[in-house]
Parts: structure tokens; C-alpha cells; sequence
């Protein structure tokens, strides 16, 4: 996912960083998630996110659990779903290491269903590090302060049409040093 150059920058980054938290804003997402298709008996993972590329993947979450635990968070985006979960080691049977928020589209894939549909239901089946998943349109307000850092996955009832109503649909908190979503 990353070429060498730009994982030293990133890895050099974190490892020197004196910050309280750390983030991680990039375009696909960094989380494992599985889902199963009709007729195959394991679960695959999309080849056009992080898990496509899971030498990568690997490699950032030791660095990150090596050299700056319990401060690094992950925002992304490239979905039409608001995911917010925990990233795991070993595609979810080992530790937590970080957690990431990504942010569903705007508008694109009109109002959406929420989170009754057949594919949040089998992704959340095979990924228990997903915390929530819709498909309802917004975005991920991040705010962050000395020793807390709460992201909040806004929605709109509609957005085929004008005044839609803005809600929460999900709002967690991580602790700095402690890994992991907690819900607020």
C-alpha cells in the first residue's frame, strides 16, 4: 500500500513524534473486514483497501504498537459507509492496537437503508472489530483534546432531497495510552 520511501516517512513520523495523539488521514480503509459471498466457504476481504495488502498492513500496526500505543488514530474515507472499529492484529485474533473512523460519501448512493441491510449484517458477522456501520450519508466529526479522542459518525435522514435532518448515528471515545472505541 505503501511504497518504501513513503513508509519510512511515515513510520520515522510516528517513531520521533512528541505528540499527545497522532493521526493517520488516508483515502481507503486501514481495517481488516471480512464478509462472505454466496458459495465460498471463508470469508473474503476487499482487494482495494489495506487488507489487499496485508504484508503493509502488518507492518504499520507492529510500528504503531512498537513505537507510539494507545496515540494513533485512523480517519479515511473511499467507502460508501460509515465504518468505525478497532484495528487488530492478525485480521482480529490478536490485540487492539488503534482504532479508525471512515466516513461514508456525501451523496453518492442516494439516502441508503442504515444498518439492516444483508451486507452490514454479514460483515459484522465476520469482523467483530467493527463498533458500527451504515450506509446512511454524512460525515466523522474528530474532536480531540489532551487525553480523549471522540469521533462521532453524523448522518442525514435524507439527502435525495433538501432539509434533511443531521443526527448522530454513532459516537465513541478512545483514552490516550488505552486502545480501543468505547462507546459515549
Amino acid at each position: 500500500m505503501l511504497g518504501q520511501a513513503q513508509e519510512r516517512w511515515l513510520f520515522d513520523g510516528l517513531a520521533r513524534s512528541e505528540a499527545r495523539w497522532n493521526l493517520i488521514a488516508q483515502q481507503v480503509r486501514l481495517m481488516a473486514m471480512h464478509y462472505r459471498l454466496p458459495g465460498i466457504a471463508e470469508p473474503v476481504a476487499s482487494m482495494d483497501q489495506w487488507t489487499g495488502y496485508m504484508h503493509s498492513q502488518r507492518a504499520l500496526l507492529s510500528h504503531i504498537a512498537g513505537h507510539c500505543p494507545g496515540n494513533v488514530m485512523t480517519v479515511s474515507g473511499d467507502a460508501h459507509r460509515h465504518y468505525a472499529g478497532d484495528l487488530i492484529h492478525d485480521q482480529g485474533n490478536g490485540q487492539v492496537i488503534s482504532s479508525e473512523y471512515l466516513a461514508t460519501s456525501i451523496t453518492s448512493g442516494g439516502d441508503g437503508v442504515g444498518d439492516t441491510d444483508d451486507f452490514t449484517r454479514n460483515v459484522r458477522r465476520h469482523t467483530p472489530a467493527i463498533k458500527a456501520m451504515t450506509d446512511r450519508r454524512g460525515y466523522v466529526l474528530c474532536k480531540v483534546s489532551r487525553d480523549a479522542f471522540r469521533g462521532e459518525l453524523k448522518v442525514l435522514d435524507t439527502v435525495a432531497s433538501p432539509g434533511g435532518v443531521l443526527s448522530d448515528y454513532a459516537v465513541f471515545v478512545s483514552e490516550r495510552g488505552r486502545p480501543g472505541l468505547i462507546p459515549a
